[in-house]
């Protein structure tokens, strides 16, 4: 009785004053709102029972419906080419007027939280500080889920706002990146709406009925089940966290109605959200679903933008498993939208989805196996992508980080949607993929991968080859693979492996600092494989990946990538991210002396020093110039070396705790290298105190200043060394003497 009572009054609180008197509508039909145009937009809300309502549109289309038994009403409008400063009247017993109505182009953007990651928590962030965009709006949900579809979403925050700085820091990076490309490229109104939820697998985002005959659903299912019934056995019982939901719910009502918006400084007002038993939280399938898509449909969009998959791949049989649970939520949101909307959204609407980024430590061995599950997730992307219609899928993976799990570096991802759906959508002549893997075929010991999507040409990343590249025979055993750009294909090869059978390109949790395959418009290529053998066989071991432990003193630094070059607009600045030394236009002056350069080498150091502390072997190997690494032995080389070295370090108790980089000095040139001593405060802690280090870095540019590498100041105290490294000085550079480090002891 208890239980039946809670659900019953639950009820009461959602839908009092919804269904009975006044006509009203969702919060997705307000002010400021955008229509997709060319199209017949569903328009729906509430009134008494066979209450005829009435929409009349500026543009002079109208359309009527009756309300049901059960006081809901749908209709079909009728839309224009884009156009701006247009109203609605929606009419019954009451009237509402819609004011600065837009039409234009309407995209869904969901997923988790690498979706819901705010531009104003991002890299370049302050770039957007004086954004002004009146006609890309934006519509952002706060996190919901329910145990029930729900006809309307509980957010009474939920509004369409036009894009200024302040909406654009506070709504996801990635569809942020996306609208406004779209906006400026298309020139017409654009209107994105956000639904993100931190955490969540994609069980969570279809219905029940769709995933009862999947036995890894079915698995899951069952085992917040058995955790839900110990918390219930506890006394931890659904009427209680229903009722307990109930008297938050109208709290937070309370203080809406009361005028509050925020719940602190930062933090706007939420609905609350029931995380125990789990049977009512938000990692039960279709309690995302429930709440977050199902109020939406069928408001008449374009496309859907996707950024989801890492709650799916904690271990490789479950990345496996997301290639038919992607295709799956696909078909189901094209099919159902379509039926709702009376055939007006398409039935193969455009779905792009984020293939993941970079995660855990960078690679370094040719291919990772069962530790890898992200690999095996974004190859599981890639078949969908070959499988389903209509679909697209843009590539991260040079962009992420070592540690974080959010990694702030979203404007790349967006940018790439936005190119993607320009090219494939709104059939633009422009390249809005990097390049693909189409097949190979095996010459004389060697394997010619052949591409599609590859603009106008293949290139590195960086200087020197492609290092990401796999190769092997009939045993299986995999090495790093020699690789050649000819023309639009890649030619693989090894000393190692007589007679190659299959290759695999970028297989690893983290291939991002490997020297990756672009297209020449700065695209990257997707991780692939060559081979089909299995991925994952009975009796392999199940191993989960966790959350690296994040040092002392940790802070994300992006990373260098080659400049996006059809992400310009003209008369403005480029949106593309930070520009690799291939990429900076020719003929281009540059004061070696201005602060800007200065800026820059200090900004280069300071990373080095976060990668010394973070212990990222690549990216140091990435700052050290290449007279270093050639003596060393090579790159690869002085990766296993750093890692040995730092791994003898730690055995012994001792790590990094600082890194400073201070203010570089003068500039000297020496033909056509530049030379600049960058001053560093290096402390190592141990058992009994800690070394403190004053040193230098000695930077050097081959390019006028665009690009710089470093020389740890302690090798170049040793004159065999400093005369191999550096055959030529400047006259007018005096390197510092370096003095003995300090030992400071505790206690």
């Amino acid at each position: 009785m208890r239980t039946s009572l809670s659900f019953s009054l639950l009820g009461l609180l959602l839908l009092c004053s919804t269904v009975r008197g006044e006509v009203r509508l969702p919060r997705l039909f307000a002010d400021n709102m955008v229509l997709q145009q060319q199209t017949n937009n569903a328009i729906w809300g509430w009134a008494d029972a066979g209450e005829q309502v009435t929409v009349k549109a500026s543009w002079g289309a109208t359309a009527g419906s009756k309300a049901d038994k059960n006081g809901r009403w749908k209709l079909f409008l009728a839309t224009p080419g884009h156009g701006t400063n247009h109203s609605l009247v929606i009419a019954g017993e009451n009237t509402i007027r819609i004011q600065n109505v837009a039409i234009g182009e309407v995209w869904l953007c969901a997923g988790q939280s690498n979706m819901g990651w705010a531009t104003g928590n991002s890299f370049e962030a302050e770039q957007e500080a004086t954004v002004d965009l009146p006609n890309f709006r934006i519509f952002k949900s706060q996190r919901e889920h329910w145990h029930e579809p729900l006809e309307e979403s509980r957010d009474r925050l939920q509004q369409w706002k036009p894009c200024n700085a302040k909406s654009a820091a506070e709504t996801s990076a990635v569809s942020y990146y996306f609208g406004k490309l779209l906006h400026q490229r298309l020139e017409v109104p654009v209107g994105i709406i956000v639904q993100a939820y931190a955490g969540t697998p994609i069980e969570g985002w279809l219905p029940w009925e769709l995933q009862q005959d999947d036995p890894r659903a079915v698995a899951h299912k069952k085992l917040l089940d058995q955790n839900a019934r110990r918390r219930i056995a506890r006394g931890e019982t659904v009427a209680k966290s229903l009722a307990a939901y109930e008297q938050e719910f109208k709290l937070y009502t309370a203080k809406i109605d009361a005028g509050e918006t925020m719940k602190n400084a930062f933090r706007p007002l939420q609905p609350p959200f029931i995380t125990k038993p789990a049977s009512l939280g938000h990692q039960y399938p279709a309690h995302i679903f429930n709440a977050m898509i199902y109020p939406l449909r069928p408001y008449g969009i374009r496309g859907m933008i996707w950024y989801q998959g890492e709650r799916n791949s904690k271990n490789v049989p479950q990345a496996i498993h997301y290639r038919q649970q992607l295709a799956q939520l696909i078909r189901y949101y094209r099919s159902s939208w379509h039926a709702q909307s009376a055939g007006n959204v398409r039935d193969d609407f455009p779905f792009q989805f984020t293939q993941l980024p970079s995660w855990n430590p960078p690679q370094v061995k040719p291919v990772e196996g069962v530790e890898a599950s992200w690999a095996v997730n974004r190859e599981a992307m890639r078949q969908v992508e070959r499988e389903v219609p209509n679909v697209g899928l843009v590539v991260s993976i040079d962009t992420g980080d070592s540690i974080a799990l959010h990694p702030k570096n979203k404007k790349p991802i967006g940018i790439r949607h936005a190119l993607l759906a320009l090219q494939q959508t709104y059939g633009k002549e422009i390249v809005g993929q990097g390049p693909r893997y189409t097949g190979h075929r095996i010459e004389e010991g060697e394997v010619v991968l052949e591409f599609n999507a590859t603009g106008s040409g293949l290139m590195p990343a960086n200087r020197g080859p492609l290092n990401a590249f796999a190769i092997a025979g009939k045993d299986r055993q995999w090495h790093w693979a020699d690789a050649q750009i000819k023309g639009k294909t890649v030619v693989v090869s090894s000393d190692k492996v007589a007679k190659p059978v299959a290759v695999r390109y970028g297989w690893a949790m983290n291939p991002s600092r490997r020297n990756l395959l672009y297209n020449k418009e700065g695209l990257p290529a997707s991780p692939f494989r060559t081979d089909s053998w299995p991925l994952f066989k009975a009796g392999d071991e199940i191993v989960d990946v966790n959350k690296p432990a994040k040092p002392d003193g940790y802070k994300p630094v992006d990373w260098k990538r080659p400049r996006m070059r059809q992400a310009t607009l003209a008369g403005q600045d480029s949106l593309g991210v930070k520009q690799n030394s291939q990429n900076v236009p020719e003929n281009q002056p540059h004061d070696p002396n201005q602060k800007a350069s200065k800026a820059l080498v200090e900004k280069l150091a300071k990373e080095l020093g976060a990668a010394t502390i973070a212990g990222d072997y690549v990216k140091i190997a990435d700052y050290t110039h290449s007279a270093v690494i050639k003596q060393i032995g090579g790159r690869q080389k002085m990766i296993e070396l750093t890692m040995s070295s730092m791994k003898q370090l730690k055995d012994r108790g001792i790590s990094f705790s600082k890194y400073e980089a201070g203010d570089p000095g003068e500039f000297h040139a020496a033909g056509k290298d530049l030379f600049v001593v960058v001053p560093i405060l290096v402390e190592l802690k141990f058992p009994a105190g800690k070394i403190r280090d004053k040193s230098y870095l000695l930077g050097i540019s081959s390019d006028d200043g665009k690009s710089w590498a470093f020389i740890d100041g302690s090798g170049l105290q040793d004159e065999d060394f400093r005369a191999k490294v550096l055959p030529k000085m400047p006259a007018t550079l005096a390197l510092p003497v370096k003095g003995k480090p300090e030992i400071i002891k505790e206690g």
